[in-house]
């Protein structure tokens, strides 16, 4: 089983003055992880992640550019890529995927002709600079569709409708990955990976529609997800059914509950003292909770024969002007939701506050073992 690591937000990061620290050893996260013998990186692409003013959404803002520096320092220290293409100009998930503003007055066909030319265009700029691509995941958390309302699935499991338009965007897609990296994998990457019939309603569309792919990613976050026995038993599911690799696209846990502003009530974190009660969190919330997920995680899908596990961002540690996303970019992503631009995942990192290992960081080994 291999290991990877998304570390997309790196760049943005060190612009605001982030460190990082082994025991007392200032490190960068791309060697830190390679020391642990991290294989991949893992690094998602927006289309123009910027306002109107040119200031950048956050959250990495990884565009173009910044993908192919991030891609040029993952090969400088060894590793290969995955690259993940949102197919948006910020986050996406199931319950945001906004067009690309630049695409905003296509309609379906149009949608369908730069979605491939703009794959082919991101990756032929890597191949130029010959990088390694392990893999390429068309669309993020594709749950509920893409390039909203074009392909947004409609009704309800098992019966929504809508898969024959989401699939015509993923054929575009992967008929562009296919013709610059023919030999690297094509990932199709669902989140609610603890809900069995929505997973087989949409993997099985996706046969129906004779979509080309290799590996089924799941994101597995056991608040959200539930218990890592009923995920590990929906893996072996659809291992099996479909004839799929399964790959772990993301995952994390919390260290602690404690926000990184020690004036605050938390409520900023992702999963903080005020929403807990409310999530799945079947180990502490500490360190030690951390570690235990972290092995107990590897182990399983070890067993499993799942084939590999990506970290969600594990360093994204807390700096001033590099948060999760900025008060336009929430405005674009039209959610209704209003939040501080701060960072939001802090206390999900294998690095502390401070930027030092935390014991889970010494426990997300190729091997599994704990080496602390």
């Amino acid at each position: 089983m291999n290991l990877g690591v998304d570390l997309s937000s790196y760049i943005e990061e060190v612009a605001h003055g982030a460190k990082w620290y082994l025991g007392e050893r200032e490190v960068n996260p791309f060697e830190a992880f390679k020391e642990n013998g991290i294989k991949y990186v893992r690094l998602r692409v927006w289309v123009d992640p910027y306002d109107e003013e040119g200031k950048p959404y956050l959250g990495g803002s990884v565009d173009t550019k910044k993908l192919l520096e991030l891609a040029l320092l993952a090969k400088e220290y060894g590793y290969e890529c995955v690259v993940d293409f949102h197919y948006s100009d910020f986050w996406c998930d199931p319950a945001k995927q906004r067009v690309p503003k630049s695409w905003a007055n296509l309609d379906f066909e149009g949608l369908k002709k730069v979605l491939r030319e703009y794959t082919v265009q991101i990756l032929t700029l890597l191949k130029e600079k010959d990088i390694k691509v392990h893999a390429i995941q068309i669309g993020n958390e594709i749950t509920n569709g893409l390039l909203w309302p074009f392909a947004h699935l409609e009704g309800e499991v098992p019966n929504r409708t809508g898969y024959e338009k989401v699939a015509a965007f993923l054929k575009e897609g992967i008929a562009g990955a296919k013709e610059v990296y023919p030999e690297s994998q094509i990932i199709l990457h669902l989140e609610n990976s603890g809900n069995r019939p929505v997973l087989d309603e949409w993997y099985g569309h996706a046969k129906e529609e004779g979509l080309d792919y290799d590996v089924i990613g799941l994101s597995y976050y056991p608040y959200w997800h539930g218990e890592r026995d009923n995920f590990i038993s929906n893996c072996l599911y659809l291992k099996e059914k479909y004839q799929k690799a399964i790959w772990i696209m993301e995952t994390a846990y919390g260290f602690t509950l404690e926000d990184y502003e020690k004036d605050s009530d938390g409520s900023q974190l992702v999963v903080g003292p005020k929403t807990v009660s409310n999530l799945c969190a079947p180990y502490p919330l500490t360190e030690e909770g951390q570690k235990n997920f972290v092995l107990d995680l590897l182990a399983a899908a070890k067993k499993a024969g799942i084939g590999e596990i990506y970290y969600w961002e594990p360093a994204y540690v807390p700096v001033k002007g590099a948060g999760w996303a900025s008060e336009s970019a929430q405005a674009y992503m039209a959610t209704g939701v209003s939040k501080d631009p701060r960072n939001e995942w802090a206390n999900q990192n294998l690095f502390d506050y401070g930027g030092k290992a935390l014991p889970a960081f010494y426990a997300f080994k190729n091997d599994g073992k704990e080496i602390l």
